[in-house]
């Protein structure tokens, strides 16, 4: 005889759908926190470079000259090299100057780390980078793990109106943005899907 499985009441089937779980007001919170700490620390990194500079003299900045460029460093030197090649400048010069100015960039960045290292900056720093990837990570977190109810949806629209406040950004986006917050964050359009 066929036997069916008796459920216990603990394991029914419940009548009305468990509460979506967002974790949009949580990373929103987080993200102001974080926002917040690495002001601080840039506060603190400008005391300590000022406590430092009767020391260790001025800091030094990973900038070099190259040609008509007073100050760059990172990829605008990548971006130089293919300028002046794309103005027909011989390659072998461009080449010859282009090593040239990788070194003297890698040279400034060991010398700007030494000094950042001697007058305690440098701990300081690497708590910023942190804290701004850290950041980073959450706004990406907001396009992968997108809100699931209006009321997240329309906080998320509100936070960088509230960052951009008495700032210049456009009128009628910001303006567009409060309309559709507003909205979502009724209780008429339900969840979102």
């Amino acid at each position: 005889m066929l036997q069916l499985p008796v459920s216990s009441p603990s394991k029914a089937i419940p009548t009305s759908s468990p509460p979506v779980e967002d974790t949009t007001f949580d990373r929103i919170r987080r993200h102001k926190v974080l926002g917040e700490q690495v002001l601080a620390l840039c506060e603190v990194e400008d005391q300590t470079v000022a406590a430092a500079r009767p020391i260790y003299g001025k800091q030094p900045v990973a900038l070099i000259a190259w040609r008509h460029y007073s100050h760059i460093g990172g990829d605008e030197i990548a971006r130089v090299r293919r300028e002046l090649l794309d103005r027909g400048i011989p390659a072998d010069v461009v080449e010859r100057e282009y090593l040239d100015a990788t070194r003297r960039y890698r040279e400034r960045k060991a010398e700007c780390l030494r000094w950042n290292k001697a007058a305690g900056v440098h701990q300081i720093n690497q708590q910023i980078k942190a804290f701004i990837k850290e950041r980073r990570d959450i706004v990406q977190s907001f396009i992968d793990e997108p809100p699931r109810t209006g009321k997240a949806a329309s906080a998320l629209i509100f936070y960088p109106l509230e960052i951009y406040e008495g700032c210049e950004f456009d009128e009628l986006a910001c303006d567009c943005l409060r309309g559709i917050a507003k909205f979502l964050s009724t209780d008429n359009p339900g969840e979102i899907a």
